[in-house]
C-alpha cells in the first residue's frame, strides 16, 4: 500500500489515484501536529489545538499548552535577589546579585563584617564555635562543682 504525499495515510493501490485527486483539493497535513484536517477546518483546528497566548513576562506568542511550563523558565520573568529582595528579570538579577553578594554585613553573631554571600557559612561556622564554647563552659562548671563537692581544691597537694 502507497502512502498519500498529502495525508501520509497508507492507502490500497485500488483507490489511490482516487483518493490522492480527492485528498490534495480537500484535505491538508497540519504542519504543527501533522494530522490530516479538512481544508475548510484548517481555521478551528488551529483555534481549537494550537491557540496562541502572549507570555506576561516576555510578550511572546506561545502554543497556549506550553505557556505554563514558558512562563517557569522565561528569562524575562520577575525573580528577587537572594540578598537583597529587589526583584528585577534573569539578566538584570544576575547582574544585580554578582554586585550585591560582594556587599559587606556585620554578622549578627559575632559583629564581624563579612561578604553577604558568604554569610551562611559564616552564620555555621559561628554557631559551632558557640556550641564548643558553651560545651567547654558547661565541662568547666561541672569539674568545679565536683571539686567543690568532693573538698579538692585546685593547685594545693
Amino acid at each position: 500500500m502507497p502512502d498519500c504525499p498529502n495525508c501520509k495515510k497508507d492507502i490500497p493501490n485500488e483507490i489511490f489515484e482516487l483518493h490522492e485527486a480527492h485528498c490534495s483539493r480537500f484535505i491538508i497535513l497540519c504542519t504543527q501536529c501533522k494530522q490530516s484536517i479538512p481544508k475548510i477546518k484548517k481555521k478551528n483546528h488551529d483555534e481549537e489545538f494550537h491557540k496562541k497566548a502572549k507570555c506576561p513576562y516576555c510578550s511572546e506568542s506561545i502554543d497556549i499548552t506550553e505557556l505554563p511550563l514558558h512562563k517557569t523558565i522565561c528569562n524575562a520573568k520577575p525573580r528577587p535577589c537572594l540578598y537583597c529582595g529587589a526583584i528585577m528579570d534573569l539578566q538584570s538579577l544576575l547582574d544585580h546579585e554578582e554586585h550585591c553578594g560582594n556587599r559587606t554585613e556585620a554578622c549578627d553573631i559575632c559583629g564581624k563584617n563579612v561578604v553577604i554571600k558568604d554569610l551562611p557559612e559564616h552564620f555555621q561556622n559561628c554557631i559551632e564555635i558557640m556550641m564548643e564554647q558553651e560545651n567547654k563552659e558547661q565541662e568547666s562548671l561541672k569539674r568545679k562543682k565536683n571539686n567543690h563537692t568532693t573538698g579538692k581544691k585546685r593547685g594545693k597537694k
